[in-house]
């Protein structure tokens, strides 16, 4: 069996020879390398390329940089002339050259109207607007701002046409135009704002500056004339009579027992508004208030009527209180005031019923007597307060709904009702209903 020390024995003086071709490639390598040694023994052949392309760079370069010193020196040469005349603090610029860069960002400015450049900074003056252009009112801001750019591009331009003209060989710049995203975006809104104008066809009204430490907007100030108010009503009313002493009545005494009827009451209301809250009231109503009467006798029972026809002339204040839309709104109002009443007519119907047969004549007996009014109150002063509610359907027009509470007696009992103690004291309530029409 073989051993590896076997084959180690077999292959140990053994060298194997490589073919005729591998020493021809040898050879000819060998060959190649000394020529190229002896035409060029210090670059190869990419060091020589690489250096007569930097050779050719430079002709071209140092041809450049001559003409581009070649023309400096001849644009500053006449400059240099202009500029002895102009004083160290002034530009380097001549007039004509600051007059077209002016011009130029005048126009600049006007064209692309950085509206948002101006809302990001504050304004100092601040501007009143009119109500009625309250919807407009970022849009005037930014455009007042614009103006006040514009006239301080205006008076720079101004400024520099003061100045002596200096000949000189400047020409006139070209300004390239800004074509970034946020210059087109600030020329569109430019020119929607122009086209919103045009829609509008109302003159923009001037802009009052403000002091800068007001910013508080006023309310707009109603006319004279608007402030007025009318309030045509009709309504209904319940009466009661109480008295301190005996009555002075011919028909009933101190026995009747009085008790309410339902009346009416009908006329018209003038309001003044004071301000948005507060406003005053007056007006002239005629009313028909009612009680009944009883009173029992031994002998007979008395039932009756009397009928109290009546000017009422209030004088009020009213408060309001406003909620709902603001073109419709609705209110609820506190009111209250003295209320003067001339009684014009006072009427008493009554029917007496016997308790005991008589002999001649009828059981009952009706009886209608026109009284004289001193025996009731002819002139009554006392005290009004109520209610209203108002409930807009148009800005001239109201629902209007009112309750209102009055105490009077005779105006010699004003005003704790105690001077003429058998004089009566009326407590009437009146609901109502009318429209309210605003001039």
């Amino acid at each position: 069996m073989w051993k590896d020390s076997d084959f180690r024995e077999l292959f140990q003086n053994y060298n194997p020879e490589p073919p005729q071709k591998v020493w021809e490639q040898i050879s000819y390598a060998l060959y190649n390398e000394r020529a190229s040694k002896t035409i060029s023994p210090f670059f190869t052949t990419t060091q020589k390329m690489t250096l007569a392309a930097a050779s050719v760079a430079s002709i071209f370069l140092s041809a450049f940089m001559y003409r581009y010193i070649d023309r400096n020196i001849e644009v500053k040469t006449p400059y240099a002339e202009v500029s002895s005349n102009i004083t160290s603090q002034e530009a380097p610029l001549s007039y004509k050259t600051e007059l077209v860069v002016l011009e130029n960002k005048l126009q600049t400015s006007i064209k692309t109207a950085s509206f948002s450049s101006i809302t990001k900074k504050k304004v100092a003056p601040q501007i009143q607007i009119p109500e009625e252009f309250g919807e407009f009112k970022k849009e005037l801001q930014e455009l007042a701002e614009l103006d006040r750019q514009i006239a301080i591009l205006d008076e720079e331009i101004t400024a520099v046409k003061s100045r002596q003209t200096v000949n000189n060989t400047w020409e006139r710049p070209q300004l390239v135009p800004i074509e970034s995203g946020t210059e087109r975006k600030t020329a569109a809104n430019w020119t929607r704002y122009t086209e919103l104008e045009k829609e509008a066809k109302t003159e923009i009204p001037t802009l009052a500056l403000k002091p800068e430490g007001e910013t508080k907007k006023e309310e707009p100030k109603l006319s004279f004339l608007y402030k007025f108010y009318l309030t045509p009503y009709l309504g209904t009313n319940y009466t009661q009579v109480t008295y301190r002493d005996r009555p002075t009545n011919d028909y009933f005494s101190e026995k009747a027992n009085f008790s309410g009827r339902l009346g009416y009451n009908v006329g018209i209301q003038l309001g003044y508004q004071l301000n948005k809250r507060w406003s005053i009231e007056s007006g002239i109503g005629l009313g028909q208030y009612i009680l009944g009467f009883r009173e029992d006798h031994s002998t007979y029972e008395r039932n009756g009527d009397m009928y109290i026809d009546q000017l009422d002339i209030p004088l009020m204040a009213r408060y309001s209180i406003p909620f709902g839309s603001k073109d419709l709104p609705l209110a609820i109002s506190v009111k209250g005031g003295v209320l003067y009443s001339n009684v014009i007519f006072y009427q008493v119907n009554y029917i007496d019923r016997q308790n005991r047969p008589l002999p001649i004549g009828p059981k009952e007996q009706y009886f209608s007597a026109d009284v004289d009014k001193r025996q009731y109150n002819s002139m009554q002063l006392g005290y009004t307060a109520g209610f209203d509610f108002d409930a807009y359907f148009s800005k001239k027009i109201a629902l209007n709904l009112s309750v209102l509470n009055a105490l009077v007696s005779q105006s010699s009992n004003f005003p704790l009702f105690n001077a003429e103690k058998q004089r009566p004291i009326q407590f009437s309530t009146s609901f109502s209903i009318g429209t309210k029409i605003r001039f």
